[in-house]
């Protein structure tokens, strides 16, 4: 007996709604109450890699490190049946031996949070300070606390969370930057200071404070 268009959709589609967050702790649709440890980091390791195949053996050492059970594929498996479940069933595609996260990059707040700050550079060189200022102020609104924080004992994760570390920081003096070329000093100056203090080693942050002071 043939199965239904109908019915091949209901089982291939994904989730169109979902959102993933992982700058702060990692979260779906603003929970994590329907994932276990496991769970969390098998889609955090795919999610720094969406769209891209990541393999069994990689997955395994983001989860166990060099201790993996004897078990450890049926358990894989079993974690990418329950994410399955949570993101739709077509959300994690089997290749090969490894797997691919097909949801569309947007759903992911880093992935929104580099296109907004890819366009805020846009406005600055356009010579539109406020709207860049804006626009970077809604890339930063995106984060919620450490970046990747499940990955941290996992070299890849790590590193990505640096490289997303660092474009805030740009990303900061970049806001503060535009929001000086609009003539809004008073208005960024306990700003200016604070984020001076999170970050005094880097030297722009100090000469946008004097620029803003002045």
């Amino acid at each position: 007996m043939g199965t239904s268009r109908v019915d091949g959709e209901a089982r291939h589609a994904h989730r169109e709604d979902v959102g993933i967050s992982v700058l702060g702790p990692l979260t779906v649709d603003d929970s994590a109450a329907r994932m276990g440890p496991r769970e969390t980091l098998v889609l955090a390791a795919l999610t720094i890699s969406v769209g891209d195949v990541v393999s069994a053996d990689q997955l395994a050492d983001a989860v166990w490190g060099d201790a993996p059970p004897a078990s450890w594929h049926k358990n894989l498996q079993t974690c990418i049946v329950r994410l399955r479940k949570a993101l739709g069933a077509d959300a994690i595609e089997t290749v090969g031996h490894g797997y691919r996260l097909t949801l569309p990059a947007d759903v992911i707040d880093a992935r929104r949070f580099e296109a907004l700050v890819a366009r805020g550079r846009e406005l600055s060189m356009l010579g539109e300070p406020e709207r860049a200022a804006y626009t970077f102020g809604q890339a930063l609104a995106l984060w919620r606390g450490r970046p990747l924080e499940e990955l941290e004992d996992w070299e890849p994760g790590s590193l990505e969370a640096a490289r997303l570390t660092d474009l805030r920081l740009d990303a900061q003096e970049w806001w503060l930057e535009g929001m000086v070329e609009a003539g809004r000093y008073r208005d960024v100056l306990t700003e200016a200071r604070a984020l001076v203090e999170a970050a005094p080693l880097r030297e722009r942050r100090w000469e946008l404070l004097a620029l803003a002071q002045y």
